[in-house]
C-alpha cells in the first residue's frame, strides 16, 4: 500500500528484491540498495543517539532532584531570594511590588 512506503525502509528497491524472489529469480544485485541502506543506518545512528540522549536526561533530572532533595536547594534558595527581596523594599525609596 501507498501508505506503507518510506522512502529509506520500504521504497522501490524493496519491492523489486521482492518480486525478483517471488518469481525465483533470486536477489537484486546488493548495489541497487546500497544507498537506501546506508540511510536507513544513518537514521537507526540518529534515533539511537536520540533515545540515549534522551535517557541522559532522565538520569541527569533523577539526580538533580535527589541532590535537591537532600540539600534542599530550591527551599533555600526561594528564601534567600525571598529574604533579599525583603531587604530591598526595606531599604529602596521606590515601591517596587
Amino acid at each position: 500500500l501507498g501508505c506503507e512506503y518510506n522512502l529509506l525502509c520500504r521504497n522501490c528497491c524493496h519491492f523489486c528484491q521482492s518480486l525478483c524472489q517471488a518469481l525465483g529469480l533470486g536477489p537484486i544485485p546488493i548495489w541497487l540498495k546500497s544507498l537506501s541502506d546506508a540511510g536507513t543506518s544513518l537514521v537507526d545512528g540518529v534515533e539511537a543517539a536520540a533515545a540515549a540522549g534522551r535517557e541522559t536526561v532522565r538520569v541527569a533530572t533523577r539526580a538533580a532532584r535527589d541532590i535537591d532533595n537532600r540539600y534542599q536547594i530550591t527551599d533555600r534558595a526561594s528564601a534567600t531570594v525571598g529574604f533579599a527581596g525583603a531587604a530591598i523594599r526595606s531599604i529602596s525609596p521606590i515601591n517596587v511590588d
